[in-house]
């Protein structure tokens, strides 16, 4: 152990393995409650759709009339429709598909201006929702372990002398430096970094990187990170 965890680390853990327990239990959320809650916490970007066959971002021309022209079915036209915030819930409740439901669509009202996706939404209202409902026993679970970890760390178990940079990556991001090279961190399970692993290792352990990049921006792009 290096660094002691502050409290509200500990209570932000617990609360998001309730909220995971609330979630599995099939919570219901009546509809109209979901709509104030989205209208009272969130802005709602609709997006433009064609009026016949409702595709979404039908193209914009600047020097042809009418303005807009569907990419699906080639209808032109001026004025595209919109859905409102109870249609696109209405959707989302009967488990179509549509963009506004997987586009991130509603802008918290919140200091923070986060983007979510109506799934992300139901996510921080079930959340809620459970840290109301268990929050003497998220109190007390955050605590025992807040007090279990100092005094662990008072008693010098598990403990290691570490710079500030070495103590940062191995409690945050369980990485600490390479016992070959000295320069570059590696994860703990592995016995040196990738840089020091032989070549093939190196080419193969770089292509997986790659990989995931690759699938973590097309997730990211789809708007299910």
């Amino acid at each position: 152990m290096t660094v002691q965890k502050k409290y509200h680390e500990y209570e932000r853990e617990v609360t998001t393995e309730y909220a995971r327990l609330f979630r599995d239990s099939n919570p219901f959320i009546e509809q109209h409650e979901f709509i104030d809650h989205v209208k009272k916490n969130y802005e709602y970007k609709p997006l433009p759709l064609c009026p016949k066959c409702h595709s979404r971002h039908p193209n914009i021309r600047t020097r042809k009339k009418p303005q807009y022209l569907c990419r699906g079915c080639r209808l032109e036209f001026d004025d595209p429709i919109y859905r409102t915030v109870e249609k696109a819930i209405e959707l989302f409740y009967s488990g179509e598909d549509a963009p506004e439901i997987r586009g991130k669509r509603f802008k918290s009202k919140d200091k923070y201006k986060n983007e979510m996706t109506l799934y992300k939404v139901m996510y921080w209202l079930l959340r809620e929702k459970a840290k109301i409902k268990f929050s003497d026993d998220i109190e007390k679970e955050a605590f025992l372990l807040y007090l279990n970890d100092n005094i662990n760390y008072l008693s010098f178990e598990d403990a290691i002398t570490a710079c500030k940079k070495c103590a940062f990556n191995y409690d945050i991001n369980n990485m600490e430096l390479c016992p070959k090279c000295k320069k570059y961190y590696k994860g703990v399970p592995y016995q040196t970094c990738i840089n020091c692993l032989p070549k093939e290792k190196h080419k193969a352990a770089k292509e997986k990187i790659e990989s995931g990049k690759a699938w973590r921006a097309m997730h990211k792009e789809l708007g299910i990170d």
